[in-house]
């Protein structure tokens, strides 16, 4: 997880539109979910999140 605002989340070097099928939550310790709602073959892929805060971006790949 990356800690700070979130800036983006991609999909295999695509980024993702938060609406329709994909959806996030923040838990109230800070952590951030994402969600995606009927899942197909084409959400297959690396997923990374971005995030900043005052010290700098960090980002995270999933897999």
């Amino acid at each position: 997880m990356c800690q700070g605002y979130i800036q983006d989340y991609i999909l295999s070097d695509e980024p993702i539109e938060m609406s329709g099928r994909y959806d996030f939550c923040y838990s109230r310790n800070g952590q951030l979910t994402l969600f995606v709602n009927r899942m197909l073959n084409r959400d297959a892929g690396t997923y990374e999140e971005v995030a900043s805060n005052p010290f700098g971006v960090a980002s995270r790949r999933l897999n």
